[in-house]
């Protein structure tokens, strides 16, 4: 598993960090300067715990260092996340299996109110932004578009994402699953490929609107996460919950180019609109847990 830690010191003078976790080998902490070396407009690198921490260092002002913790345990994992010192923030597990860096945060919630965001949260949060856009221009607002996600067991957290969007009508379906792909989408303003070239995938992509296709968009498991952090460390008491994660997405939707269904990751405004919409939902009087996949 690997972290990154990212740690800054605000304007008021307060010390906040966050652990970027990740299954792997065993290294020492990373600085920054290290992460550096990976360019931010290299998808590749900023999909690794070092690009991540470049990019949130980059783009929010907050100092970041991937650590690497040479264990697949997910309860020895999480022990050692557990015992970061009270500075570390927040945590951001990634380059780890979806499933195991659920548990890890399962186990995380029960020691600690730290704010602990996944890979999959990020991605599922830039899917719904690439969704909103698609459905803002083609419909005029995502209320009343019906949705079907392929392979929805991989962003759990997308199908909650989508209710507070107002989309109402989802489909979930899986390849295990009966029937084929093409019965469930003829009436569906949307189809989410979480499949990647899946062959069910491909073939209806040639009998459907162009962009109705919707893959999470280049760069998704960190596109949120700058503006995320920054709003984390100025919060009082932050919780991390849907609302704040649909909020995310609407500062995505608000940065995001009329030739795309989503910001890049170094368009100047990003970090700030998300920073700006997730600011308004954090703080002492935000309770509601993000709820279980």
């Amino acid at each position: 598993m690997s972290a990154v830690s990212l740690t800054a010191t605000d304007s008021d003078e307060q010390t906040f960090s966050t652990i970027i976790p990740s299954m792997g080998r065993l290294l020492a902490a990373r600085r920054m300067r290290e992460a550096a070396k990976y360019p931010l407009s290299d998808e590749a690198a900023a999909v690794t715990p070092e690009g991540i921490a470049a990019a949130v260092q980059h783009l929010s002002g907050i100092r970041a260092t991937p650590l690497l913790v040479g264990t697949d345990g997910v309860g020895h994992f999480a022990q050692i996340l557990g015992r970061l010192p009270v500075e570390v923030g927040a945590i951001v597990i990634a380059a780890t299996d979806a499933t195991l860096a659920r548990e890890v945060r399962s186990i995380l919630a029960e020691q600690s109110t730290r704010p602990v965001i996944t890979e999959a949260d990020a991605e599922a949060i830039s899917t719904l932004a690439a969704i909103v856009t698609y459905l803002n221009r083609t419909r005029g607002t995502p209320r009343g578009a019906r949705v079907v996600i392929a392979g929805a067991s991989r962003l759990p957290l997308l199908c909650a994402l989508l209710l507070t969007a107002g989309v109402f009508d989802i489909v979930m379906w899986e390849p295990r699953d009966d029937g084929p792909l093409s019965n469930l989408v003829r009436d569906a303003d949307v189809v989410v490929n979480l499949m990647d070239d899946d062959e069910q995938i491909v073939q209806i992509s040639w009998d459907r609107p162009c962009g109705s296709v919707i893959s999470p968009p280049p760069q998704a498991g960190v596109l949120p996460l700058p503006g995320l952090v920054r709003a984390i460390s100025r919060a009082a008491a932050p919780v991390i919950n849907v609302a704040v994660c649909h909020a995310c997405a609407v500062g995505m939707v608000n940065t995001t180019p009329a030739s795309r269904l989503a910001p890049v990751l170094t368009e100047p405004r990003l970090a700030f609109e998300v920073a700006a919409q997730a600011s308004r939902l954090l703080g002492p009087g935000n309770t509601e847990n993000m709820p279980p996949p």
